[in-house]
């Protein structure tokens, strides 16, 4: 059989089109010519690394070689050698003798293949930490197929050769990490590099964590990390393998640092030993003390021409909050971990330096419609969103409703209308150039007064028959007298009554609203815990106190906004650095009722979104 792999010719052939396809302006005298082939086949291999060096070893130059193997790079009078190195291959290197140098004959180097033999290597439970990856054998194979990806992520990285279109977020998770906020944002434009590290030198002289008054910023690990002298004099390397989906590198710190290191382990394709990613948690007396269970991870890709890139990554931090406990002189302060705030990125789309996009990521979508249980009539005007995050719409007249232009994920679907005590949500799963169809059916029930009072609700509600069964009094007990208190039918619809049963905030009905007869809105909640009118120039308005947290680094006197909804409506995002100016978006003798929540665990999840400063809830007179 001719031309099949193992035999003469295809090593002919590959020679052959180098000298026909290279561009004759890519040659000079001063330019080196490369093929790297695989041994024994003669097959052109794409995607190694190749490295000129000098007597001592030290690089001078890098390249990547393309389709057929090839690679040109500048010829340095101090090269004396060139090195490839490919996954899965053993590393090889020629000496620089005049060969591949002007003419039309490269130099070539062949790559014997070098499967990784992972039977049979067994993890070992030795205690002994020493410094470097290269004290065991399996270790050190190891070790060296994910140095190879590192060193061409790194050099993607250093000559510019790739440009990255970015994706950046944010998201707050509660404690068992659910999501409660997820704020996503496109990074105009490409950029060099899709995210920056510290220097090796820095970080092993003032580690990974950098504290500033009450913000606390943490930094991840990239490739010029993880390759640096700093990085591997200072940790120790072991094998990892649960025997599921984690294998690979594990790796702590040789010695407990009083600042902040990083342990965790560098994860590899168990079949090919491919790099997949980087996961890692912040250790040493700072880190458990500034940012407990404080963990991320960096994930990488290989690109069709070879080269690595990083595809996504992310830290998570604690929310911390301070815990008073106790009255007076007996009082004691501790920290409680009530959730994580989570800051990272991912590539949507990879161009080289000619302009041409190599990487594209697609994204998804829903489709669905709204309609009542039991007849099937459609649901209008109701507010879909993922929940935690900025995705949100509203049913048309059909109740239909699209959510486009989504990253693939597992979400929460939620549906809010303003004749439902809470919102009906299920799960949905989003995929890459899918449109998925759902459908929610929504339990509106028909007004049949319950209340023991006669007369009160037993006429049909004048805004139709949408609106939840539910009494119109509430019973209130007052030193041993049970009184029957009058309920407003908009604050139960809207579930006010509920919330405030369950003691989570603060609470303002419309008797409370007449009591403080206030001219302006902002001075309805003047003296309310956690809650405090500032002026900041000439403006005047609100500041909630419950949320300073390390995650957030909001010091004392700062002033951060809290998120207000008005009937339903998200009209105020938070976090912003500027007062919230209540007058401004409501008259006092329009309220119903108001809701402050100045706890960042204490606020309802119908309400927990870019809420990372507390939520001021305002229902207006006849809103349900």
């Amino acid at each position: 059989m001719a031309d099949t792999y193992g035999s003469g010719s295809l090593r002919r052939l590959a020679l052959a089109l180098w000298a026909a396809v290279l561009p004759a302006t890519e040659l000079s005298a001063q330019s080196l010519r490369v093929q790297v082939l695989e041994s024994g086949t003669g097959r052109p291999l794409a995607g190694a690394l190749l490295s000129v060096l000098d007597a001592q070893d030290s690089t001078l130059v890098r390249g990547l070689t393309d389709e057929l193997g090839r690679g040109v790079l500048e010829l340095s009078p101090a090269a004396r050698r060139v090195r490839a190195d490919l996954l899965g291959y053993t590393t090889s290197s020629v000496v620089v003798d005049g060969a591949g140098a002007g003419g039309s004959t490269p130099l070539v180097l062949e790559l014997p293949p070098a499967p990784l033999r992972i039977e049979g290597v067994v993890a070992s439970a030795e205690s002994r930490c020493a410094a470097g990856p290269t004290r065991d054998a399996h270790v050190a194979d190891l070790w060296d197929e994910a140095r190879k990806a590192l060193e061409v992520a790194r050099w993607a990285i250093a000559e510019s050769r790739y440009s990255y279109e970015v994706e950046g977020y944010s998201r707050r998770y509660d404690r068992d990490g659910r999501t409660l906020q997820d704020v996503t944002r496109d990074d105009a434009g490409y950029f060099r590099e899709p995210f920056s590290s510290r220097s090796p030198a820095e970080l092993a002289a003032q580690g990974y964590l950098r504290v500033d008054g009450d913000w606390t910023t943490a930094i991840a690990p990239d490739a010029e990390v993880l390759l640096s002298e700093e990085f591997l004099d200072r940790h120790c390397f072991s094998l990892l393998d649960d025997g599921g989906s984690d294998f690979g590198l594990a790796f702590e710190p040789v010695a407990r640092s009083e600042t902040a290191d990083i342990a965790g382990a560098i994860l590899l394709d168990r079949r090919t030993a491919a790099l997949r990613a980087v996961r890692f948690e912040y250790v040493g007396t700072l880190a458990e003390d500034r940012v407990p269970e404080a963990r991320g991870e960096v994930a990488f890709e290989r690109l069709p021409s070879g080269a690595w890139v990083v595809r996504d990554w992310w830290v998570r931090t604690p929310v911390v909050e301070i815990v008073r406990m106790g009255f007076g002189f007996e009082s004691v302060d501790s920290r409680e971990v009530v959730g994580f705030y989570e800051v990272g990125g991912a590539i949507r789309a990879v161009r080289d330096a000619d302009g041409e996009t190599v990487l594209a990521r697609e994204r998804g979508g829903i489709q669905g419609t709204a309609s009542r249980s039991g007849s099937g009539a459609p649901v209008v005007g109701a507010r879909v969103a993922l929940r935690g995050t900025a995705w949100g719409t509203e049913s048309d007249s059909t109740g239909h409703f699209a959510l486009v232009d989504l990253p693939p994920g597992d979400y929460v679907l939620e549906l809010f209308h303003g004749r439902l005590p809470g919102p009906v949500s299920q799960d949905v799963a989003v995929r890459a150039g899918e449109s998925l169809q759902v459908g929610i059916e929504v339990p509106l029930a028909a007004a049949v007064s319950t209340s023991p009072r006669a007369g009160l609700m037993d006429r049909p509600a004048s805004r139709g028959d949408d609106v939840p069964a539910d009494t119109a009094t509430e019973v209130v007990s007052i030193a041993g007298l049970e009184v029957e208190v009058e309920r407003s039918p908009s604050l139960v619809t809207a579930g006010f009554y509920e919330r405030r049963k369950g003691g989570q905030g603060q609470y303002l009905d419309r008797s409370d609203i007449d009591e403080r007869n206030a001219t302006l809105s902002d001075d309805l909640l003047e003296g309310i815990p956690g809650v405090r009118v500032v002026r900041v120039g000439h403006r005047r308005g609100l500041n909630l106190e419950g949320n300073r947290v390390t995650t957030f680094g909001r010091a004392s006197g700062e002033v951060c906004s809290p998120s207000v909804w008005i009937d339903d409506v998200q009209v105020v995002m938070g976090g912003r650095d500027e007062v919230v100016e209540l007058d401004v978006l409501i008259r006092p003798d329009l309220i119903e009722g108001i809701e402050v929540y100045t706890s960042s665990s204490r606020i309802p999840v119908r309400f927990n979104v870019n809420a990372m400063c507390g939520v001021i809830v305002v229902w207006t007179r006849g809103s349900g």
